[in-house]
């Protein structure tokens, strides 16, 4: 009967083992080499002797959290501090579920008793078999819930840290003292019911423990996203304040150019008086002047708005320092003029061309963007080519947020589409002339 039990003992071990790289595994979003399940299955099986021998629950409780962080740490190649929280975290599920186990366990133990009537072996294995099988099943729904939710349980931020350490105190504190009121020791009358133990309570403890668990990690998710939410709105404000100066800053550039043109008939009297007096040398002075002048202020690129014909200048002024060939494609038509904000346009084509330019500079073989616009009707479709050099999935930048608000705006969207050396943004606008 105790090799029965042994060997029991053992599969349960081993299957203990696998399910802590499991949850690891699910809820990190990390693999390990195929030689570390071996490695940390020996290591399992010595921690596990080690603890039947001393018969501690804080020897247990404590082994298990540090089991679990080198597992996270050494195999897993996590961080110090988000090793530390799965630690926690893992080893809450493991205590709540094999405390549930245990509550169904001591539950059907009569009824095993009365099917199994004076057989104690077969009595003794039920029991086992059947409190490690509920235990185990309940460890792999929750982790299921866990990852089918993708609820994030590693603190991102100095906000959420202290919060969620004071939460998993709560809870391991809370477990612990189950620990001790109920303490290690059992007796069983010859019926198979537990004397002295009330298991409703102590069901309905563990599964509130189990419920708050979860309940805490979902909330934390949302804390999480919703202080992510607000970064980026002070990013987007940020940005719109910025777009703002910069139309002010272009809208005195632009003032400036039509005074060069009222100033004109002027200029015109003045090198003729100059060339009257056959004064070559301040005349070809003054028409250096006045080119140079004419240069800084003119536009090499003509949208027919003002304000983007500086920007598309600037920007490309940054591209050419990198050596990055530009085209550049795009005229609004008169009946267009004014159905769009001079700022959506800055936040449109300052971050496609930022995030053009950071893509290419980087880059040793060709190096380009294209920009081309088209309207259509009630539609306008501005795209952005530009080479790259990409080796993973494109995660949306605060950039391309702050585009797909605009498009959304104006009831539009955003199309993303790229290959290893190529990336191309498409942005549709809905603008109808009544907008």
């Amino acid at each position: 009967m105790n090799n029965i039990i042994n060997i029991l003992s053992i599969i349960f071990c081993l299957i203990d083992a696998l399910l802590y790289i499991k949850c690891t595994k699910e809820i990190s979003n990390k693999n390990i080499k195929k030689y570390n399940y071996i490695i940390f299955i020996l290591l399992y099986i010595i921690v596990f002797q080690i603890n039947l021998y001393f018969q501690s629950n804080i020897l247990s409780t404590i082994s298990s959290i540090l089991l679990i962080y080198s597992l996270c740490k050494i195999f897993f190649n996590i961080d110090k501090s988000n090793s530390l929280y799965l630690a926690l975290i893992i080893n809450e599920i493991f205590l709540i579920c094999y405390g549930l186990g245990n509550c169904i366990k001591n539950i059907i133990s009569p009824i095993i008793h009365k099917i199994f009537s004076n057989n104690y072996f077969l009595i003794n294995t039920m029991i086992i078999f059947t409190g490690e099988f509920i235990s185990i099943l309940l460890i792999i729904i929750t982790v299921k819930i866990i990852s089918k939710y993708n609820i994030k349980i590693i603190p991102t931020n100095k906000y959420s840290e202290p919060l969620f350490i004071i939460l998993l105190l709560i809870l391991f504190i809370g477990y612990n003292y189950i620990y001790l009121i109920y303490g290690n020791t059992i007796t069983i009358d010859k019926n198979g019911f537990i004397l002295g133990f009330n298991n409703s309570i102590d069901f309905i403890i563990q599964i509130l423990s189990l419920l708050t668990i979860i309940s805490i990690l979902y909330y934390y998710k949302k804390i999480i996203n919703n202080i992510e939410l607000d970064k980026k709105l002070i990013l987007l404000e940020k940005e719109k304040l910025y777009q703002k100066q910069y139309i002010e800053e272009a809208k005195i550039k632009y003032n400036n150019t039509k005074f060069i043109r009222h100033d004109i008939k002027n200029h015109i009297l003045i090198l003729k008086n100059l060339i009257k007096k056959n004064d070559s040398k301040n005349t070809i002075k003054y028409l250096n002047q006045l080119q140079n002048k004419i240069d800084n202020l003119s536009f090499k690129y003509n949208t027919n708005n003002p304000i983007l014909n500086i920007l598309i200048e600037d920007k490309f002024n940054i591209a050419k320092s990198y050596d990055i060939k530009t085209n550049f494609d795009f005229f609004i038509p008169n009946n267009y003029i004014n159905i769009i904000d001079d700022i959506d346009f800055c936040i449109i084509f300052s971050n496609a061309i930022d995030n053009a330019i950071n893509a290419c500079k980087n880059i040793n073989n060709s190096k380009y963007i294209n920009i081309a616009g088209f309207f259509k009707e009630n539609f306008l479709l501005i795209e952005f080519e530009n080479s790259c050099n990409i080796n993973k999935s494109v995660v949306k930048s605060t950039g391309l947020l702050s585009i797909e608000n605009i498009a959304n705006k104006y009831n539009g969207n955003i199309i993303i589409e790229y290959s290893k050396n190529h990336f191309t943004l498409s942005v549709l606008l809905n603008i109808p002339h009544h907008y």
